[in-house]
């Protein structure tokens, strides 16, 4: 038997999109209510005309309920991760005094994170949902018990920057490679691109992260979070309707949607860990509307 070809991944950056492309971009970030478009959606968009039909299906479904679902999920893995890795919560507050970061830095650095560790239970789910509607199994009711979710990227939400994989060199280019080969993706997710702001850092993280995915609680943890999410599908008050999408368009994105199923379900647990350790429980366990009430004012 011929051995299947690696999945390739590339993707539209907002700044080589097409007019109508960046028109949707707007549409994600506002729905989404994060200041960039999240990589496997810009890895979607390079099959433009299927993306399109996809992003009209999906936004019916993020409402109310679905932030509420994400809200628990981000909840019950930041109490899940201790008991799971069989350790105290871990504190990098004082790792990144080590590495003489200035307070400035630091805070950047825990607000960027903040807004993974907002966005990655939402996306999670989302792509979840579209796995589960692409390979035919029903996803959500009809109902007219449905609030849409509030809509914008809050004024002062911290602006995430990103090292992109094409400008890396030295530590971050090896860092990167590793990062790839190790979660066995052909790019590098967003978060670590975010980190690379700070290499030292995200040298840090990623040895224990390296860790960390070594013990069976963690293992364990992320497929009892797949199994959770199938559950949070259940809280999808609107259909997810794909009947716009062809065959052929269905084939060609199909591939990359387990990829992100997969890749971004663990994202979320290893974000998680670093979002204790970086901010403490209190802070972790805040939900949607509470982070989105603070972004939208100027800090004191």
């Amino acid at each position: 038997m011929a051995q299947q070809a690696p999945l390739k991944l590339e993707e539209v950056p907002e700044r080589a999109a097409s007019e109508r492309l960046k028109a949707v971009y707007r549409d994600v970030e506002w729905t989404l209510q994060v200041p960039f478009v999240p990589w496997p959606f810009r890895a979607l968009a390079v099959h433009e005309a299927a993306f399109l039909k996809i992003w009209r299906a999906l936004k019916p479904v993020i409402t109310d309920q679905l932030e509420g679902a994400a809200d628990a999920l981000r909840r019950w893995l930041v109490d899940a991760l201790p008991r799971a890795l069989s350790t105290p919560a871990v504190n990098h507050r004082a790792k990144l005094k080590e590495l003489r970061l200035s307070k400035d830095q630091i805070e950047r650095l825990q607000s960027e994170l903040h807004v993974y560790h907002y966005l990655d239970p939402k996306l999670a789910l989302l792509v979840a949902a579209l796995r589960e509607a692409l390979e035919g199994r029903p996803v959500g009711v009809r109902s007219v018990a449905v609030w849409p979710t509030s809509r914008g990227v809050p004024a002062f939400m911290p602006r995430v920057g990103r090292v992109e994989p094409a400008q890396a060199s030295g530590a971050v280019a090896r860092l990167f490679d590793e990062v790839q080969r190790a979660l066995e993706l052909p790019t590098v997710p967003d978060e670590y691109r975010t980190l690379a702001q700070w290499p030292e850092y995200l040298g840090f993280a990623w040895e224990e992260i390296k860790a960390v995915r070594q013990r069976e609680g963690f293992r364990q943890l992320v497929q009892e979070l797949r199994t959770r999410l199938l559950e949070g599908l259940k809280e999808v008050r609107r259909r997810l309707e794909l009947r716009e999408l062809e065959e052929a368009e269905r084939a060609e994105v199909l591939e990359k949607v387990k990829l992100f199923d997969r890749a971004v379900t663990e994202l979320t647990v290893q974000v998680g860990h670093l979002a204790l350790a970086l901010l403490g429980p209190e802070e972790a366990k805040l939900d949607g509307l509470a982070l989105l009430r603070r972004w939208a004012l100027p800090k004191p």
